[in-house]
C-alpha cells in the first residue's frame, strides 16, 4: 500500500472519544478545504494518500467477488434474465469500477484516467476497466477489460437534463456479442475521477444541442454568456442541471470548453459530421487551429533597414542580419512620417568629430557660449574623451578680476547610457542637467576653445557639413533619460528660488484631490518607520498653519474580514497633515454595488486606485461611479505587439485606457489563438501568425499580401516582448545558431519602430539584455546598442526595471523596459510606482549595470507603497484542494490542473518531502533519511549537485513568500528552478497558479495543453506590470495634447504641400506628351498612380484634401471647436493654405501649355512662401 502522509500542523484538542473522531474528521476536512485563518488552531490529523492504481494490481488484493473471464461472461449474458435487451444490443451494469490505462501503455502505465482521455490523449485508443456485474442473482468480477468505445445516450432528449446513468462502454470481445456495459457505481478510489467525468459528460451534452439548435455560427465567444442563458432556457426547472450549474462559479464557460474541446470534438464527430463547421474548432482546439492563417517559413537570416544595420553591424549577430531598402512609394511615406513627428532625417551616417574654434580668446566667452575644456586630472569618468564640453548659463566677475564661468556640461553619447556602444553620429553631444556652477564654477581660463553648435531638430549631415556639433536632447544624469530639449534646460536648478514643501503641495493639488499619505515616522509602539501609504481627501489648505485638512479613508479590510484590500470606507474623520507627508495622487471611486466595481479596481490596489461601496446613501461622490470620464481620452493610440504572446502585455496596456490595438504578431499558434479568443472584438484585430521577419519584409516592399498590413502613419504605438531565451541567465550557450538567431530579433524589432516610427515604443525583456556575454567586449551590451539606435532616431528614452511583487504580484520576477516617446511629446514623469512592499525587507538592489562614472544605470527604489506584498498562500487560498493532482479535472476551476504529469516514482517522491519545515526539498529530504532508496538510486546517487543544500531539486515553495520566477517550463527536477512543489499538497504548481502568479484574469482563457499553457504564461509580462504601463502612457499622452496639436498642424501642412506638388506634375504631363487626351481621364491616371505612394491622395473637385484622421487630427479636431483654443490661429491659416490650393487649381487648369512654366513658377513661389510661414520653429 502507498504510505500514510502525516499533517505536523499540531494543536491541542481537549475532547476525547466520539468527539475526538467528529473533531478528527473536521479537521480533515478543513485541512483538504485549504482555508486555513491564522487565528484557528487545527487538530493534526493523518491524512491518507489518494490511490492512483487500481486496488487489482496491489499484492494481497482479493476481488470482491468471483473473479472470471470475459467470454465466460458474456455467454452467460445473452440467455441471463434481469439484462436490458433491445433490437441491436443487450446492457448490462457495471459496479464497484474502475478505469485504468493499459500495463503496456508507454506513457504512466497502469494508472487511473478518466473516460475523456479515451482517443483524446496520444496513444490512448484503449482503456482497461474492472468491475463487478451481477447475473442471475450471482456477482462476477471482471479485470483487465480492455475497451476502445466509450457511448454517451441523451443527447437531443430534453427531458432528461443528465447524462449520469446512461454511459457505456464496449469492449473489443463485446462488441462482437452486441452487449454494452453500462457504468454504474465506481469503486472508492475512483470516485474522484469518475463523479467530474460525468460533470464533463452533462457540459458536453449541453455544448452539443446548443450546437444543434442555433442558426448561428458558434465560436468560443457564444459560451461567455449565450450557452448559459441558452441552457437555463431549456433545462432551467430541473433540478439536476441546477446541482450541475451550482458546481461552477459564473456562467462564463470558455475555460471548461477549452480545456475538454478534444473530448467534445470526438463526441460531436461521432453523432453530427456537420457541427465541423462551426468556428468553434478552428479558433480552440489545438489539432484544428486556423482561425488565424499561418505564414510560416524558416528564415536563417534576421531583416533590418538601413538604418539599423548601420547601428548594429558591429554586434556579434551582425553576420545573420539581411539589410532592406524600402520601395520608393513607402520611402516617400516614411520620410513624411519623420518629417511630421520631427524624428532624424537618416539621409546618412556621420563620422567626424567638428574641430574646435581656438580663435579668440578665452577671455571673449559670452553666457550662451558652448566651450571646450581640458579633462579634470582626477575624475570617476572612466570614458576617455579628450575635451569636456560646457553650455556657459553665466559669467561672473569676481572681485579679485578673475572670471567665473557657471557651467551646464554636455555629454558625448559615451558619457550617457549609449556607453561604449556603437552611436551614429559622431558630431552630437547631449545637454545635461549636471551644473557646475557657484561654487563649483569653473575659471575662465580653463576654456581652450568654443565650438559650434546647432540646437533642435537639425540634421546631423548637414551640421557635418557646416563643421558643427548638433545638440537636439538633454540626458538628464539622475534618472539616465534622454528628453526633448527644452528652453528650461539652459539653466539649472541652483540659481531658481525652491518653493517650501506647503507651496509645492499647493501647487500640485486642489482641494478635493485624493493623494496617499505617510505617517509618521515613529509611532509610540514603535520606532520602525512606517512604510506604507494611506489615502486621503485634501479638504483644504491652511496658510497660517502651513499644514493640510484631509479626510481619512479607513481601509475596508482593517474592519472587515472580506474586505477588498484596496476598498476604502467613507468616513467624516479629519485631521492635519504636514505638506511633506504627501506622496502622491490616487484615485478613489464610489460604486454602487460591490458587483458594479470595474475590473481595474480589482487588481488589489494597482496604479493607486481605491473604491468604496455607497449603497446608495451617501451623496458625497467626488467623482464618476465608473471612472470613465478621468480616464478616458479624446482618441485612442493604435497599438501593434510584436513577439505578443498571449496578449498579456497588450491586454493590460489597453486597461489603462488609452490604446486599442489592431495589429498582433507572433510565430505561436497557440498563443496567437489565445490573443484572439480574449479579444473583445477578435474581426478588428489585425493578427499574424508567421516570422516577423517577413511581416517587415512585406511593409518595406509595399507587397500586396493576404493578411492586412499596417501602414506608415497607422500604428502609434509599438508594445515589443523580444526573445529572451538568448540573454536569460538560465541560458547555458548563448553562441548556439538558435541564440543568435533570437539576439538578432532585437535588431529586427528596432527595424519595426525605424519603419512605423510610432508615437510610443516598449521594450520589455529579462535584466540579462543589460549584461555581456563572457567572451565578448563592453561594446556588445544589447541594452546599449538599442538605446543608441533609439536615440539616434530622435527619440526620447528611459529605461527603468519593474519588480513584479510591487504591482500584486506574488512571483520572483524582475523585468527590464525600454521606453521610447517621440520628439516633443511628454516623456513619463516617472516609472511607474509600486503598489505593494514587503512589511519588513527591503528590495535587493538590482540596476541595469554601470555607466562610466561608476553610477548605476536603472537602479531599482525601494519605495514607499500602500500595501504589502502578496504571498502564494494569500493569491490561491480560494482555489480548492486536489491533492496530488492526478484527476487532472476540477470542475470550479477547470485550468487547476498541475503543470506537467509525472510518472509514479516522482510522485512517490514528492510525497516523501516534507511538509515541516517550510522550504524542504529534495536535498534536505535525503539529510534527513525521508528519501526512499529507488528514488535516492535514480536522482541522487552520482549527481554531488542535487546533493548540495542549496539544490532546488523538488523542492516546496514557501507559503508565506514569493514564488520562483515562473518560467516556460515545469521542471521539478532542476537545481535553479526546481521549486515548484506546493507547500502542503503532494503536487507541483497548476496552471492555475501560474496563471494567477502572471497576473492573468480568471476569465481569460488559455489555449493548449498544460504544458503549453505554461509556455504561453511563462512568456507573458505580468498583467499588473503592463496596467501600470498603460496608466504612465495615459498620463503621458493626455500631458501631450499640445505637443499632438502641433504634429497635426505639420501633417496638414505636408498634405497640402503634397497637393501643390502634384499640381505642379500634374499640369506638366498634362500638357507634354499626354496633351491628346482628355483632362478627365489624365486626372483619374494621375491619382490612382499617385494614391499608392502617399504623395497625394485622392480629391473631390474643388474641396480641400481628405484623408482617414489619426488620433492626433482626432483630438485637434476637438480642440479646435473651441473658440478660446490658442490653436485657433494657426488652424485658420491652415484653412487658408487649403483655399490657396483650390485657387491654383483653377488657375494652373485655364493655362495654356506655352505659359505653363510660368504657372509652375507662380505655384513654387507659393510653396516656398508656405514653408517659411509654417516652419517647424514657429
Amino acid at each position: 500500500m502507498p504510505p500514510l502522509e502525516i499533517s505536523e500542523d499540531v494543536s491541542s484538542n481537549e475532547s476525547d472519544g466520539n468527539d475526538s473522531i467528529d473533531a478528527i474528521g473536521t479537521a480533515c476536512r478543513t485541512y483538504s478545504e485549504g482555508r486555513r485563518h491564522p487565528r484557528h488552531r487545527y487538530l493534526a490529523c493523518v491524512k491518507n494518500r489518494q490511490l492512483t492504481f487500481p486496488r487489482s494490481c496491489f499484492d494481497r488484493w482479493r476481488p470482491p467477488a468471483l473473479e472470471v473471464e470475459e467470454d465466460v461472461v458474456l455467454r452467460r449474458l445473452s440467455v441471463a434474465n434481469g439484462v436490458h435487451h433491445t433490437e441491436d444490443y443487450s446492457m448490462v451494469d457495471i459496479t464497484n469500477f474502475a478505469v485504468y490505462r493499459p500495463f503496456e501503455a508507454s506513457t504512466r502505465p497502469g494508472e487511473l484516467t478518466s473516460l475523456t482521455a479515451l482517443k483524446t490523449e496520444f496513444g490512448m485508443d484503449e482503456l482497461c476497466f474492472d468491475g463487478c456485474l451481477r447475473i442471475n442473482n450471482e456477482d462476477f468480477y471482471l479485470r483487465k477489460i480492455k475497451f476502445g468505445i466509450v457511448a454517451i445516450d441523451g443527447y437531443c432528449e430534453y427531458d432528461t437534463p443528465s447524462v449520469r446513468d446512461t454511459i457505456y462502454i464496449q469492449s473489443t470481445l463485446a462488441s462482437k456479442h452486441k452487449i454494452y456495459y453500462r457504468l454504474s457505481q465506481p469503486c472508492q478510489e475512483y470516485r474522484r475521477y469518475h463523479e467530474p467525468t460525468i460533470w464533463v459528460a452533462d457540459l458536453v451534452k449541453y455544448s452539443l444541442e446548443f450546437m444543434l439548435q442555433s442558426t448561428q455560427d458558434i465560436g468560443l465567444h457564444s459560451f461567455r454568456t449565450r450557452f448559459v442563458q441558452w441552457v437555463r432556457d431549456t433545462y432551467g426547472n430541473q433540478k439536476q442541471f441546477e446541482q450541475w450549474l451550482s458546481l461552477t462559479r459564473g456562467t462564463d464557460f470558455r475555460s471548461a470548453i477549452s480545456v475538454h474541446i478534444h473530448f467534445l470534438w470526438k463526441e460531436a464527430f461521432s453523432i453530427d459530421r456537420t457541427l465541423g463547421h462551426h468556428s468553434l474548432w478552428s479558433e480552440t482546439d489545438t489539432h484544428r487551429l486556423d482561425a488565424v492563417p499561418a505564414y510560416l517559413a524558416h528564415d536563417p537570416f534576421t531583416t533590418v533597414t538601413v538604418f539599423v544595420h548601420r547601428v548594429f553591424r558591429n554586434m556579434y549577430f551582425a553576420p545573420i542580419l539581411r539589410m532592406r531598402h524600402r520601395s520608393p512609394e513607402i520611402e516617400r511615406l516614411a520620410r513624411r512620417r519623420r518629417d511630421v513627428l520631427g524624428l532624424t532625417i537618416l539621409n546618412s551616417i556621420t563620422s567626424a568629430i567638428p574641430k574646435i574654434r581656438s580663435d579668440r580668446s578665452s577671455s571673449g566667452v559670452r553666457e550662451g557660449d558652448v566651450i571646450a575644456l581640458k579633462p579634470d586630472a582626477v575624475t570617476s569618468w572612466k570614458a576617455a574623451q579628450a575635451k569636456w564640453y560646457a553650455y556657459v548659463q553665466a559669467v561672473r566677475t569676481l572681485q579679485n578680476g578673475r572670471v567665473k564661468l557657471d557651467l551646464l556640461w554636455l555629454y558625448a553619447p559615451a558619457d550617457t547610457a549609449i556607453g561604449k556602444s556603437d552611436y551614429p553620429y559622431k558630431n552630437e553631444l547631449f545637454l545635461s542637467d549636471n551644473c557646475s556652477c557657484q561654487d563649483d564654477a569653473y575659471d575662465s581660463s580653463a576654456v581652450t576653445g568654443r565650438i559650434k553648435v546647432l540646437w533642435g531638430r537639425v540634421d546631423p549631415v548637414k551640421a557635418e557639413q557646416e563643421g558643427a556639433f548638433v545638440v537636439r536632447q538633454t540626458y538628464m544624469s539622475h534618472t539616465h533619460e534622454f528628453v526633448t530639449v527644452h528652453r528650461t534646460h539652459f539653466s539649472c536648478r541652483c540659481s531658481m528660488k525652491q518653493p517650501t514643501d506647503f507651496e509645492q503641495a499647493h501647487k500640485d493639488y486642489n482641494c478635493g484631490d485624493f493623494v496617499l499619505h505617510r505617517r509618521a515616522k515613529y509611532t509610540a509602539r514603535s520606532d520602525v518607520e512606517d512604510p506604507f501609504l494611506y489615502p486621503s481627501q485634501i479638504l483644504d489648505f491652511l496658510p497660517a498653519q502651513e499644514k493640510v485638512l484631509v479626510r481619512l479613508f479607513p481601509l475596508a479590510a482593517q474592519s472587515r474580514e472580506n474586505g477588498n484590500r484596496n476598498e476604502v470606507c467613507w468616513s467624516e474623520e479629519t485631521f492635519l497633515l504636514k505638506p511633506e507627508m504627501l506622496v502622491r495622487p490616487c484615485k478613489v471611486v464610489g460604486f454602487a454595488s460591490e458587483a458594479a466595481v470595474s475590473k481595474l479596481f480589482r487588481r488589489g490596489g494597482v496604479g493607486d486606485l481605491y473604491f468604496y461601496i455607497y449603497n446608495g446613501k451617501n451623496p458625497n461622490i467626488w467623482q464618476d461611479i465608473d471612472g470613465s470620464s478621468s480616464n478616458a481620452l479624446p482618441t485612442y493610440l493604435r497599438g501593434m505587439g510584436i513577439c505578443c504572446g498571449g496578449g498579456s502585455l497588450d491586454r493590460g496596456l489597453e486597461d489603462g485606457n488609452a490604446i486599442h490595438f489592431h495589429h498582433a504578431i507572433d510565430y505561436d499558434s497557440r498563443a496567437i489563438h489565445t490573443y484572439r479568443v480574449n479579444a473583445e472584438n477578435p474581426n478588428k484585430v489585425n493578427l499574424f501568425l508567421g516570422p516577423m521577419e517577413r511581416y517587415l519584409v512585406d511593409s518595406l516592399m509595399g507587397t500586396e499580401t493576404e493578411f492586412k498590413k499596417a501602414s506608415i502613419g497607422e500604428v502609434d504605438v509599438i508594445a515589443a516582448g523580444s526573445p529572451c531565451q538568448a540573454f536569460s541567465t538560465l541560458q547555458s550557450d548563448k553562441f548556439s545558431n538558435q541564440s543568435i538567431k533570437r539576439a538578432s530579433l532585437v535588431a529586427n524589432v528596432m527595424a519595426y519602430v525605424d519603419h512605423y516610427m510610432p508615437l510610443y515604443f516598449l521594450l520589455e525583456n529579462v535584466l540579462g539584455i543589460s549584461t555581456v556575454a563572457k567572451g565578448l567586449g563592453p561594446d556588445q551590451n544589447i541594452l546599449s546598442q538599442v538605446l543608441s539606435c533609439l536615440v539616434g532616431m530622435g527619440y526620447q528614452t528611459q529605461q527603468f526595471i519593474m519588480d513584479v511583487p510591487a504591482f500584486n504580484g506574488f512571483q520572483s520576477r524582475r523585468r527590464c523596459f525600454v521606453l521610447a516617446v517621440a520628439p516633443g511629446l511628454e516623456p513619463l514623469p516617472r516609472p511607474p510606482q509600486s503598489s505593494h512592499r514587503s512589511e519588513t525587507k527591503k528590495r535587493n538592489r538590482s540596476s541595469l549595470g554601470r555607466l562610466s562614472n561608476g553610477a548605476r544605470l536603472g537602479e531599482i527604489q525601494d519605495e514607499l507603497a500602500p500595501f504589502p506584498m502578496t504571498s502564494f498562500t494569500a493569491a490561491t487560498s480560494d482555489l480548492p484542494d486536489i491533492d496530488d493532482g492526478h484527476v487532472y479535472n476540477c470542475i470550479r476551476f477547470p485550468e487547476h490542473r498541475v503543470g506537467r504529469r509525472l510518472g509514479a516514482m516522482d510522485r512517490d517522491l514528492i510525497a516523501m518531502i516534507p511538509q515541516r519545515p517550510r522550504g524542504s526539498g529534495l536535498a534536505s529530504a535525503y539529510q534527513m533519511g525521508k528519501v526512499a532508496k529507488p528514488q535516492v538510486d535514480r536522482w541522487i546517487d552520482g549527481c554531488a549537485k542535487r546533493q548540495d543544500p542549496k539544490s532546488r531539486s523538488f523542492s516546496r515553495i514557501y507559503g508565506d513568500e514569493l514564488i520562483n520566477t515562473v518560467t516556460t517550463v515545469l521542471q521539478p527536477l532542476d537545481i535553479v528552478t526546481g521549486r515548484c512543489l506546493h507547500p502542503e499538497q503532494n503536487r507541483l504548481l497548476t496552471v492555475m497558479e501560474a496563471r494567477r502568479a502572471q497576473g492573468y484574469p480568471d476569465d481569460e482563457v488559455i489555449l493548449g495543453s498544460p504544458d503549453q499553457q505554461w509556455k504561453i504564461i511563462g512568456n507573458s509580462v505580468h498583467r499588473n506590470v503592463a496596467f501600470a504601463l498603460g496608466n504612465s502612457l495615459r498620463e503621458s499622452w493626455n500631458n501631450s495634447q499640445d505637443a499632438a496639436e502641433r504634429i497635426w498642424e505639420r501633417e496638414r501642412l505636408l498634405d497640402a504641400e503634397s497637393e501643390i506638388a502634384f499640381e505642379i506634375a500634374f499640369q506638366e504631363r498634362l500638357w507634354s506628351s499626354d496633351a491628346t487626351k482628355e483632362p478627365e481621364v489624365l486626372i483619374k491616371n494621375e491619382h490612382s498612380a499617385q494614391a499608392h505612394s502617399g504623395l497625394a491622395r485622392p480629391r473631390a473637385a474643388e474641396t480641400a484634401p481628405t484623408r482617414r484622421p489619426s488620433p492626433l487630427a482626432e483630438h485637434a479636431a476637438a480642440r479646435i471647436d473651441d473658440d478660446t483654443s490658442p490653436a485657433m490661429i494657426e488652424t485658420t491659416e491652415a484653412e487658408n493654405l487649403t483655399t490657396t490650393i483650390t485657387t491654383v487649381r483653377k488657375v494652373l487648369r485655364k493655362r495654356k501649355r506655352d505659359s505653363s512654366q510660368d504657372g509652375a513658377v507662380t505655384v513654387e513661389h507659393t510653396l516656398t512662401t508656405t514653408r517659411k510661414k509654417y516652419s517647424h520653429g514657429k
